[in-house]
């Protein structure tokens, strides 16, 4: 089903848990300190009345659900290509 970011050790559909049952690694806050840190550096915010991510650097929001960008003015996906 999954692997465990830390260990990346199989987990399977009855590890329900958030702990990893091999290492004990917090499967739920594992990397939550290092995409604190990633988004103070890229210029990111998250805007909750959105739900989306605004990246300074394109000038567009993230939308991680979709993994699109959007824009906010047309109100439509687009690729920032």
């Amino acid at each position: 089903m999954a692997n465990c970011p830390k260990c990346n050790a199989h987990l399977k559909m009855t590890d329900w848990r958030q702990t990893c049952p091999h290492c004990g690694a917090n499967i739920v806050v594992y990397d939550q300190q290092e995409q604190m840190f990633y988004n103070a550096e890229v210029g990111a915010y998250y805007d909750p009345e959105l739900g989306l991510y605004y990246d300074e650097q394109s000038g567009l929001f993230f939308d991680p659900i979709v993994g699109r960008y959007y824009d906010k003015a047309t109100g439509e996906y687009i690729d920032p290509s």
